[in-house]
């Protein structure tokens, strides 16, 4: 590591790539991340929003390169056999680039690092949006995104093609849920399905978060597994879930859009900020779209510029409320959550 920074630790090894993918800034991650993968000799591109790495292996592996942290790690932590910072380890999403970089030693699968996912999924709109993403036609079997908290979960999103549901969870992975990633741009663009795997990490979007190394590898192990056992029958296409409109004051409607509209807020959550988003009004109610089988509305106390802010959030769990609510207020991280419970 270039940069001046302190490093205790209580005899767990040190994992000094890591260390340098969690100092770096976006934008010297992404210069960094450029050069290695031209260096290693895999046809590269870089536009704005994204870097993009052709494989010969039908899977692209994606994952973000911002962290919410307002700045680098200054010290890095290790005790047995966790790492963490005062300043915030960013391992959301750092693990994600340091899990893809340890694959692409064995395996030539594509690969995609975006921007700016962390304030809505800005460098994987720019993706799908390229002639980048609109030339891989039909080369990718699967997404495989790195970008998800704890040791086992898989997330699918608007997703539910059940086969590729069973082949993800054959072995290793368990079913979850989630709020946002980027595959929720990329996979409805591409017309492919994909999942989001767990890296590791905790505690996500705090200053206490913390990474668990051996889960990290482990991950990359299964995730190993996975392309093993790929063939050319595992192609898998995008199958879009069909969401029921639930009109905050009990009416509900069948309605099939890719958005999801939090209450009485124009943020289009599967597409990001300032792009087109639906609405419907009934006698001035909003509405939010959900899954009529697993909803719950949640009410949600936390502060904001250190005032109180109080919101309803449609949600599968409290941990998606949670999301939610982070997602709508970028600055808003854990701690600032007062009460959550729902009615």
């Amino acid at each position: 590591m270039k940069k001046n920074v302190k490093v205790t630790t209580d005899g767990t090894k040190r994992n000094s790539l890591f260390e340098t993918l969690c100092i770096k800034s976006q934008s010297e991650l992404k210069r960094y991340l450029a050069k290695k993968l031209r260096r290693s000799g895999r046809p590269t591109i870089v536009r704005d929003g994204y870097i993009y790495s052709q494989g010969s292996i039908p899977i692209l592996l994606t994952a973000h390169m911002d962290t919410v942290h307002e700045e680098t790690p200054k010290e890095i932590i290790y005790r047995s056999g966790v790492v963490s910072s005062p300043q915030g380890i960013g391992g959301d999403d750092r693990c994600g680039i340091y899990m893809i970089l340890q694959l692409i030693q064995q395996y030539d699968c594509h690969v995609l690092f975006c921007e700016d996912e962390e304030i809505g999924g800005i460098g994987s709109d720019k993706f799908t949006r390229s002639e980048t993403c609109k030339s891989l036609d039909d080369s990718i079997n699967y997404v495989i995104e790195l970008d998800r908290k704890g040791k086992d979960d898989a997330v699918y999103y608007s997703c539910v093609n059940t086969k590729f549901e069973d082949f993800i969870e054959e072995k290793f992975f368990k079913y979850s849920w989630g709020s946002f990633s980027d595959i929720c741009n990329i996979c409805p663009e591409m017309g492919i399905a994909g999942v989001n795997l767990s890296c590791g990490y905790y505690n996500a979007h705090t200053k206490n978060e913390y990474v668990v190394l051996s889960e990290m590898e482990k991950v990359i192990k299964e995730v190993g597994k996975l392309i093993d056992r790929t063939t050319d029958n595992n192609k898998y296409e995008y199958i879009k879930k069909v969401y029921s409109t639930r009109y905050l004051y009990g009416r509900y409607d069948d309605y099939d859009e890719d958005y999801y509209v939090g209450y009485n807020y124009g943020y289009n959550y599967y597409g990001g900020y300032n792009k087109p988003y639906s609405y419907g009004d009934l006698n001035g109610t909003t509405y939010c779209k959900v899954d009529a089988r697993k909803e719950s509305t949640y009410e949600v106390l936390f502060f904001r510029d250190d005032q109180e802010y109080f919101e309803e959030v449609v949600a599968y769990s409290e941990e998606e409320a949670l999301g939610t609510i982070m997602m709508m207020y970028p600055k808003v991280c854990y701690d600032d959550i007062i009460d959550i419970h729902t009615q």
